[in-house]
């Protein structure tokens, strides 16, 4: 520069310099790893012949862009329980601690799925949207519960698992506990569920729980974190809603209570033929995991 005026091409110059600290290539959109904001624009394009339609991305920026891709997906894990912690004075010795998972990317059709079979429910058989199903009265002795015969309870029941049944991804896991004097039943299931689903899981998680325990669950969320080294796939704090307004928690509690059903019928059960819903139970659920 002379004079204060600026020569000729010194602007081109100057404006083509690399920034410092970073390589030009670096700054390109092939150089680089795609940001979230990128992800979610690339998600509808499609895969054909090793590359990315509308993105023009192959070789090291196709696998690139599927492992960033990649972190964004978790699983939803509904938790709930059957039976009761109590070690004494209780009508049965065994406790019950069920989780759903449903993955992120099925969520919304899995919710649409649930609301669609209530509306039928609705429509078929008189049982309202706002009707809990929650499986201890459900499915409890009562000849009529909700304005249904115990058959029809036990065909909805059936129908609700072959729903969950359906959907890509979806799988059910359960740890059994028996009660002794002495043993926090709440804190060991919670302890013992949240590690086989660490161990078990490919992805990142949430748990979704019912109302009811929620400092002992946190306490026990807490020391599982001191003793396991995968339980950062574990994010946040369980969370707590209420049952009557979540499909997914009155569907995991009828898993748990069909589970402690098995192993300690009740007068409905015994009386009935359960085979179908037991099986559509084995489809969906792993057996049960028994605690020591």
């Amino acid at each position: 520069m002379a004079g204060g005026r600026m020569l000729r091409g010194e602007r081109t110059r100057r404006s083509r310099a690399p920034t410092r600290g970073r390589s030009p290539r670096s700054r390109t959109a092939r150089g680089a790893v795609p940001t979230r904001a990128r992800e979610r624009q690339c998600q509808p394009y499609l895969i054909t012949g090793g590359r990315v339609q509308g993105m023009g991305l192959k070789g090291e920026g196709l696998r690139a862009y599927w492992q960033a891709s990649q972190t964004l997906w978790m699983d939803l894990i509904y938790i709930d329980e059957s039976g009761d912690p109590g070690a004494s004075n209780s009508p049965t010795n065994v406790y019950f601690l069920s989780s759903l998972s449903i993955p992120s990317s099925q969520w919304a059709l899995a919710q649409s799925r649930l609301i669609s079979f209530r509306q039928r429910m609705r429509d078929q058989m008189g049982l309202k949207l706002s009707a809990e199903i929650h499986a201890a009265e459900f499915l409890g002795g009562a000849k009529h519960f909700l304005g249904l015969e115990p058959r029809q309870r036990l065909r909805i029941a059936l129908w609700l698992l072959r729903e969950i049944q359906g959907l890509q991804g979806c799988r059910s896991r359960t740890v059994g506990i028996t009660k002794s004097t002495g043993i926090d039943i709440v804190s060991s299931s919670w302890i013992g569920l949240a590690t086989l689903l660490t161990y078990e899981s490919e992805s990142s998680f949430v748990l979704i729980a019912d109302m009811g325990e929620t400092g002992t669950i946190r306490k026990a969320v807490e020391d599982f974190r001191t003793m396991q080294q995968r339980q950062a796939i574990m994010i946040e704090a369980p969370f707590h809603r209420d049952s009557r307004h979540s499909f997914f928690l009155q569907t995991v509690d009828l898993i748990a209570y069909l589970h402690r059903q098995r192993h300690h019928p009740n007068g409905l059960f015994r009386a009935n033929e359960t085979v179908e819903l037991f099986e559509a139970l084995d489809s969906l659920a792993a057996p049960v995991s028994w605690l020591k």
